[in-house]
């Protein structure tokens, strides 16, 4: 998900629009056009070592207090891999646990869509050589109990001692690999245990900076939820924390990780816990295989925020789909106690107002019977008052959406995470705060694009969608053949373009 953005919105009326977070919003809506550092696809395979820029949170169970603290490091070499997961026990990577090591080989397939704007290859990793490495008795002997009642076919050796009596000498296997049968991947629970899912593995996504040819960012597919019924019908969505060049000169942290045998130590932050203010995302942001976005939001300390959210209809985020901004309050929970790290936000949507920038945005809210009236591009309506856009969101104002909140502060340098808290844990982008990137910045002008009937078809990238997808071109047809407008009040339309829409948006506000 993209982290929630805000915006100092009208807040049930109470509160009133904010010159700063304007330009804040202005800023995150024009990104490509004055960010020089606007990330976009690279035709390229990995190649080198690739290590993360900073200690990753993901979900090692089926409850959010199971949490992995992690840093990977791979190194690739056509076709050819080996890897290190280093685990933590605290947050911030600063107290090593213990190393699971793996090799394999992989082949990064050529997109299956023609469009230029799909932000995946297709992967094939195959994981040999698994090995788990720990310097510690105590974290041996946790080891060892919990793979024996997880998965003890993956100890197939030990496994047999144990059922021969023969005690295993633990305190030999300290600093020694231990290696593990691949079995240990067919069980879910000892997947979250290694942080190890070869199926996120199946979606690969390099992205390089405007202005570098070399340094680039490698993203792998998310983590399937713990309780997905069914694995092969789980369509990766999202993407994990990107990976960087071990070279990268802007990452002083990578730098730490290109020794393999020697575990990083990730230097603390300076301040944890302040999430208040307001902060903009630093680049465009995949979302997912399709769908791209920019955000901004707000934490003020009387416990309310606001936050707005760009669509974009390009993996560069030039073509604006729609903004929406939503404004409310918000408490605070315990997360888990032995969770450290993150804050629980509960936040409680009450305003609401959307502004359409495409012509197929358009024709889908003109045909709303739940979401405003008289619909022009280029201009925001408020829908406080009839409860929001039901259409779009399934749901009436107020909407409570609880997250989970990172916020880190390395001397001068601050940077804010947002997650789902009931997808999981990914926190795959950042937002910085906004006073960072808008000193100077001034709105670009732009001429509002003129309304017509012609409405254009963008090519869906996900062969999923395909189908309907088409079904939208043959209403659309059907329109101009019949002789209606936008304005058509059609049910067969509007429930069609509400299927699509639905997809398109829902995911970015109650994700």
């Amino acid at each position: 998900m993209v982290p929630l953005l805000c915006l100092s919105l009208i807040v049930l009326g109470f509160f009133g629009v904010d010159a700063s977070n304007e330009k804040c919003i202005n800023y995150a809506k024009d990104i490509y056009h004055h960010h020089e550092t606007q990330a976009f696809i690279a035709s390229d395979e990995p190649r080198g070592t690739w290590v993360s820029s900073r200690c990753e949170l993901t979900r090692g169970g089926k409850t959010v207090s199971k949490i992995k603290y992690l840093y990977r490091r791979f190194e690739f070499d056509g076709g050819q891999l080996s890897a290190n997961i280093y685990h933590y026990s605290d947050s911030w990577c600063t107290k090593p646990s213990f190393t699971v090591k793996f090799d394999g080989r992989y082949v990064i397939h050529q997109r299956n869509s023609s469009s230029r704007f799909v932000v995946s290859n297709p992967s094939d990793f195959k994981f040999t050589n698994i090995r788990f490495n720990a310097g510690e008795q105590t974290t041996i002997e946790n080891f060892f109990t919990f793979i024996m009642a997880k998965c003890p076919s993956a100890l197939p050796n030990y496994s047999s001692m144990e059922s021969s009596d023969k005690k295993i000498d633990l305190k030999k296997l300290i600093g020694k690999d231990i290696p593990l049968d691949n079995y240990v991947l067919r069980k879910k629970h000892c997947r979250f245990f290694l942080g190890l899912h070869p199926m996120s593995y199946s979606k690969t996504r390099m992205v390089r900076d405007k202005t570098r040819s070399k340094f680039t960012t490698l993203y792998f597919g998310d983590i399937p939820p713990f309780k997905t019924p069914n694995m092969h019908q789980y369509e990766l969505k999202h993407f994990q924390y990107g990976l960087a060049r071990v070279d990268r000169p802007d990452c002083k942290i990578c730098a730490l990780a290109e020794n393999a045998d020697q575990i990083p130590i990730l230097p603390a932050p300076t301040s944890q816990d302040g999430f208040t203010g307001q902060w903009v995302s630093d680049k465009c942001t995949a979302i997912d295989e399709d769908r791209y976005a920019t955000v901004f939001y707000e934490f003020k300390k009387d416990g309310t925020f606001s936050y707005a959210n760009t669509l974009f209809d390009d993996g560069d985020c030039k073509r604006k789909s729609l903004t929406y901004r939503v404004g409310g309050t918000y408490t605070s929970f315990n997360v888990a106690d032995n969770v450290k790290g993150l804050i629980g936000l509960r936040l409680i949507l009450k305003s609401m107002q959307l502004t359409p920038y495409s012509k197929r945005m358009l024709i889908f809210l003109r045909g709303s019977k739940q979401c405003g009236s008289a619909w022009k591009l280029d201009e925001e309506q408020d829908l406080t008052s009839s409860g929001g856009c039901e259409d779009l969101f399934s749901q009436r104002l107020p909407i409570e959406n609880p997250v989970l909140v990172r916020a880190n502060a390395y001397g001068e340098q601050r940077e804010l995470y947002i997650e789902n808290y009931i997808r999981g844990i990914a926190f795959s982008s950042k937002c910085v705060p906004c006073d960072s990137v808008t000193k100077g910045f001034t709105p670009r002008k732009t001429t509002p694009q003129p309304e017509t009937n012609e409405i254009e078809i963008s090519t869906v990238p996900n062969p999923n969608k395909v189908a309907v997808d088409d079904q939208i071109d043959k209403i659309l047809k059907n329109y101009k053949e019949q002789g209606k407008g936008p304005h058509s009040s059609s049910k067969v339309c509007r429930c069609s373009l509400l299927t699509v829409l639905l997809s398109v948006v829902l995911s970015f506000l109650i994700l």
